[in-house]
């Protein structure tokens, strides 16, 4: 029997891709590895929220909010390893007279991308400053956190964050971050200051997404 001219071909299976998101809120570093068919990667970065500080005879400011920087977009290879550091909540101070801890980096150095963690705060009159942002599609410095009052009681609220996409306002100082007497709001926020018999409050931690 002659032999047909004409070969058949296997054909190929379309790839398919799928979309999907990753958080990530533990701290530390890692590597984040791109999914299979995935060319464009969306990054939203928090920092560590400072630590509320005590004094020894009036209450404390708050603790600083962290920074948030967002990544639009990347174009990215399928299985690229993107590495990340995603940074601590800073520690409230024990009563005292004591500072705050500052709160940690979250970062992807792959891309550049740095949201400092807010600084703890350290008396009644200096609380801590919000983080700084790097890099980026869009880069917003963590607020302030409010003063203490002068009395011994209630102290200064943490500064707030950015909170990204159908989140909140950003950059507030005061009462929008984590409230007077409370912990900083995750991710991100400040802690409350203590006052003479309460300790500081601890910040939110940082944070970053992945998005694809």
């Amino acid at each position: 029997m002659p032999m047909s001219p004409w070969k058949l071909c296997p054909v190929q299976a379309p790839i398919v891709v799928k979309h999907g998101s990753l958080t990530i809120t533990t701290p530390g570093s890692g590597t984040f590895t791109v999914p299979a068919g995935i060319r464009s990667l969306t990054m939203y970065l928090w920092g560590g929220g400072g630590g509320g500080g005590t004094t020894s005879a009036n209450s404390c400011g708050g603790g600083g909010g962290g920074a948030y920087v967002e990544l639009d977009s990347q174009a990215v290879t399928p299985r690229q390893s993107i590495a990340y550091s995603v940074g601590a909540a800073g520690t409230g101070a024990a009563t005292g007279g004591n500072a705050g801890g500052n709160g940690g980096a979250t970062t992807v150095s792959t891309f550049s991308l740095s949201a400092g963690g807010g600084a703890g705060s350290t008396g009644r009159n200096s609380p801590g400053a919000g983080g700084t942002a790097t890099g980026g599609t869009l880069a917003i410095n963590g607020g302030t956190g409010a003063n203490g009052s002068a009395s011994s009681t209630g102290g200064g609220a943490g500064g707030v964050t950015w909170l990204g996409p159908a989140f909140g306002t950003y950059g507030n100082s005061g009462n929008a971050g984590g409230a007077a007497g409370s912990a900083g709001g995750t991710p991100g926020g400040g802690g409350g200051g203590g006052d003479v018999l309460t300790p500081g409050w601890n910040g939110g931690g940082g944070q970053i997404t992945f998005v694809w």
